[in-house]
């Protein structure tokens, strides 16, 4: 009798076996790319064809490729591949480990092809649109004061020529038009256009906010036109100090945070920029209450919430974005920087502290110390501050009876100014020196208790017309350009609403507003 157990084991041997896996059909790639340079579109193991663009001065490029199947072999169009001023194709081959399925991606690369600018700018102007590389055509606004403008043009393609690059044009008044033409190696052109256009009048910026019925809108009003700037989270938003610089417009001030609260900061030709604050949160207010910009930095004064109590106020300064505290910001008095003017090279701020018997005093921050102007029993602010030669004018008001009695110190002495009426306050909350004059603008109390809007000039008192002479007005920022004072701010009408206006001369220019609530011109800078 045969044994059955070979039978058994020779079925065990069998049944533990399998046959050979099928090879995998799979050619797709995982990755593509060539050195230094970017595919358009972003690769993607379904997409089978790309562009690449290199200036005309490369002959080489290095392409690499992975097949997504540890089996599958890319065969061809990777390494080192020469390539020549015009079109160039590469093609990637992948064979897949079934040896049969092949995939191809190609690469077409233009070499010395692409008529782009990488940069574009004008000297004295802002392009709109912002500029962009597929973007050929621009508009660009300067006053009548701009009698040339440098226009600068970057190629993306080294190798490509173009012309006026580097120019300067002269501008008639009126449209201009500008052109910068580029012509690549491989003979592809472009031409950008940009119309410029100067204005008759000089540019008047009356910068502040006007309220919509439900918030207050930062902005500033263009010759007249209002710009809104967009605030953070469609909440209220106010600007405080604008500056203007080669045609860039800045604007400093605040914008309601997620917190509902007050975030320091300033806009740049419209776009936000924060600031860094001492404190972050619900209660945690800051703003920027003075700007300026020269041609290499951006200063920036206000204040910021102390870290621990919400009530009290630090004095802080931004020069480029990097804030200093003039006072410890675990300090628990109320203070904060008005304004802020450059003098020697040197950032002097004024405002207000606490001084050592508690009570509200003027201060001033000379570049090394922030200190109380005034010290003892006595109230006194400070809105203002510039410089003249080696002279530091400070406006403000100093209480004497309980009256605010309008003012400046010069180099730390007091001057008083005239009031309309003696008994009634009156205060300086802006002031300038053109050719050797001092003028200080605010208001002052007549008889019957109203604030009349005006300026002292060298002492003298001279009032504007208000839009009602029985309702409050007042002068907030001043400027002289050409002789002629420039006045800015608000005056209410007979309905009781503060209606944004600036004075030229004794001339009263009222602004359009949102709405029928309040609105006010803060800051005003006039482009000649």
């Amino acid at each position: 009798m045969k044994s059955r157990f070979p039978l058994l084991i020779l079925a065990a041997l069998l049944a533990g076996c399998t046959n050979p896996a099928t090879p995998s059909d799979n050619a797709a790639l995982s990755a593509l790319a060539i050195a230094g340079v970017t595919l358009s579109p972003t690769f993607s193991a379904d997409v089978l064809d790309y562009t690449a663009s290199v200036s005309g001065d490369v002959i080489t490029v290095t392409v690499s490729a992975t097949a997504a199947d540890g089996g599958a072999v890319v065969t061809s169009g990777t390494g080192v591949v020469d390539v020549a001023v015009g079109t160039n194709t590469v093609s990637v081959l992948v064979t897949a480990a079934d040896g049969t399925t092949t995939r191809t991606y190609t690469i077409t690369v233009s070499c010395g092809m692409d008529p782009s600018l990488f940069s574009l700018t004008l000297s004295e102007a802002v392009l709109v649109p912002e500029f962009a590389a597929g973007t050929t055509e621009y508009t660009a606004a300067v006053s009548q004061g701009v009698a040339s403008i440098m226009m600068a043009a970057t190629a993306v393609d080294p190798t490509a020529t173009v012309t006026e690059a580097s120019s300067t044009a002269a501008l008639d008044s009126g449209d201009n038009s500008l052109t910068v033409n580029v012509k690549t190696l491989g003979g592809a052109s472009r031409t950008y256009t940009v119309k410029v256009n100067r204005a008759s009048v000089p540019f008047v910026y009356a910068a502040g906010y006007s309220s919509n019925g439900t918030v207050t809108v930062a902005g500033y009003w263009l010759n007249g036109t209002w710009n809104a700037l967009k605030p953070l989270y469609n909440q209220a938003a106010k600007v405080n100090s604008i500056q203007v610089i080669h045609g860039n417009v800045y604007a400093g001030g605040y914008s309601l945070n997620a917190y509902s609260a007050c975030a320091a900061g300033y806009w740049k030709n419209g776009t936000w920029n924060g600031l860094s604050t001492v404190s972050t949160g619900e209660y945690r207010n800051s703003a920027i209450n003075s700007l300026i910009v020269d041609e290499s930095h951006v200063y920036a004064g206000g204040y910021s919430t102390n870290a621990t109590d919400y009530y009290a106020v630090i004095p802080c300064l931004w020069v480029d974005g990097a804030r200093t505290d003039l006072k410890d910001a675990s300090s628990t008095d109320y203070s904060a920087v008005n304004d802020i003017a450059l003098i020697n090279e040197t950032v002097h701020a004024a405002g207000y502290a606490d001084n050592e018997y508690g009570y509200m005093s003027a201060a001033h921050y000379d570049g090394t110390s922030w200190s109380a102007l005034v010290t003892g029993i006595q109230h006194s602010y400070a809105y203002a501050i510039v410089g003249s030669g080696s002279d530091v004018y400070i406006g403000g008001y100093l209480k004497s009876s309980d009256i605010q009695v309008p003012g400046y110190w010069i180099n730390g002495s007091w001057q008083g100014l005239s009031q309309q009426s003696t008994d009634k306050d009156s205060a300086v909350y802006c002031i300038t020196v053109a050719d050797g004059h001092v003028y200080a603008g605010g208001y002052s109390k007549d008889s019957g208790d109203v604030a009349i809007p005006g300026y002292w000039l060298d002492g003298t008192w001279t009032p504007l017309t208000p839009n009602d002479a029985t309702k409050d007005s007042a002068v907030y920022s001043i400027t002289v350009q050409d002789s002629a004072v420039y006045a800015g701010g608000n005056s209410k009408n007979s309905s009781g609403c503060w209606i944004p206006v600036y004075w030229k001369g004794s001339k009263r220019i009222e602004l359009p507003p949102l709405s029928t609530d309040e609105s006010l011109v803060s800051s005003i800078v006039v482009v000649p």
